[in-house]
């Protein structure tokens, strides 16, 4: 996530406008929860990223493409 990698408090995943996902960050490392829901295969999701603290707020777009609660997604840089 570029250089301010480590100055983000919270992820928010969404799908057509409504929240799937709302979650505190701690650090560079994010687990899905295995209680929350499933992303589903083949769907588009808006993730976005909101800073600890002044800044914007940073939003991308996520497919998952494999198995349901198996997914990996690596940032390399949100700019």
């Amino acid at each position: 996530m570029g250089t301010d990698a480590d100055g983000y408090a919270a992820i928010r995943i969404s799908r057509q406008g409504n929240t799937i996902l709302d979650a505190k960050l701690h650090g560079r490392s994010f687990i899905y929860p295995d209680a929350a829901p499933t992303l589903e295969k083949g769907e588009f999701y808006n993730v976005t990223l909101t800073p600890a603290g002044d800044g914007k707020p940073r939003s991308f777009t996520l497919k998952p493409r494999g198995k349901p609660k198996k997914y990996t997604l690596t940032l390399i840089r949100v700019d």
